[in-house]
């Protein structure tokens, strides 16, 4: 098939079957890395734009501000840069330079927020409040605020269940997701709940990250949510959550790693601990269930620390018994 332009390559994205040993229940990776900018945010981006210029809140020439900590950014950067739109964006000191590179590929104007946080941790209320403040004084513009826009969170309830629900044809028991990104979660799982009542829900987030109303403390997790109390957006829904895991800096990095080399997938950081505890799941069932988790974005920038020895050392973030425990299933 030929398309006419890259937004048209959203959506679709394939689903791999992971090669478990000695197994009679089926654990599928539903792959959101073959999105055009290699993330599930991909879908949102384009929605939040598309609905804005429907409700006139959006015309030709504005300017679109957002915060943001990944991949939101690149991807309204590419819309911002194909509708003819100046973007905006407000990054903190965890923005990654390979990041801010494509942004700046794509036209964007970036801006950085002070902050008095410490490295493992992310300026959110401040990125937040400058944004706002500079869609108040900057002449038609317009700031998605993606975590609150219920556009963000309808891009998935239109698009990623009937997917999930078509490439697996129906036959999922369990669906499990991460923190990071909430919106989409609660939508893809609210909407497969309509579908059938019977699928589960599990959402996974990093110890010490406050969703489910753990202490605040920090974590090298730290490009997931919710940190150092920073508050929790309107587009969670708790109602459609039917368990939630926490999992530990080493276990999330050290199943990235093993992964990476037993089966030739790398994945971002999110993934691992789906997978950890995917892995720790399935092998309580009973049952021969189906279980798919979503992998939400690629691994390409963590070169420099999760799959680099020296980082792993440093942060003494090794531990052999992971590998050793994940042995059982690869």
């Amino acid at each position: 098939m030929i398309f006419n332009n890259i937004t048209e390559l959203i959506w679709n994205t394939p689903i791999l079957k992971l090669p478990i040993k000695n197994t009679k229940w089926s654990l599928l990776l539903k792959l959101e890395k073959f999105n055009p900018w290699q993330s599930m945010k991909d879908r949102m981006a384009l929605n939040m734009i598309i609905e804005a210029e429907k409700k006139w809140i959006l015309k030709q020439w504005w300017t679109i501000i957002e915060s943001s900590s990944w991949n939101t950014w690149i991807w309204l950067s590419i819309v911002s840069a194909q509708r003819w739109y100046k973007f905006i964006a407000v990054v903190d000191h965890h923005a990654a330079k390979s990041k801010i590179d494509i942004m700046k590929a794509y036209w964007a104007e970036i801006i950085y927020v002070k902050s008095e946080k410490w490295e493992d941790q992310v300026a959110v209320e401040e990125r937040e409040k400058f944004a706002k403040e500079l869609s108040l004084t900057i002449p038609n513009s317009f700031f998605p605020q993606q975590a609150d826009n219920l556009d963000n969170r309808q891009a998935y309830y239109k698009t990623l269940w009937n997917e999930l629900i078509n490439e697996t044809w129906g036959n999922i028991d369990v669906f499990i997701w991460a923190i990071w990104t909430w919106w989409s979660l609660s939508w893809t799982a609210e909407r497969l709940k309509e579908y059938n009542n019977k699928i589960k829900i599990y959402w996974v987030e990093p110890v010490w990250s406050i969703i489910f109303w753990w202490p605040a403390l920090p974590y090298y997790q730290s490009w997931t949510w919710n940190p150092w109390n920073v508050q929790i957006w309107k587009n969670v829904n708790y109602d459609v959550i039917d368990v939630w895991l926490k999992v530990w800096d080493k276990e999330a990095f050290n199943t990235a790693r093993y992964i990476a080399k037993k089966t030739w997938i790398l994945l971002w950081g999110s993934s691992w601990w789906i997978l950890y505890k995917a892995l720790e799941k399935l092998s309580s069932f009973k049952w021969s269930w189906t279980l798919i988790a979503l992998m939400v974005d690629s691994w390409d920038k963590y070169l420099d620390t999760i799959f680099n020895d020296e980082w792993m050392n440093e942060k003494n973030l090794y531990d052999k018994n992971i590998e050793k425990y994940l042995s059982n299933f690869f």
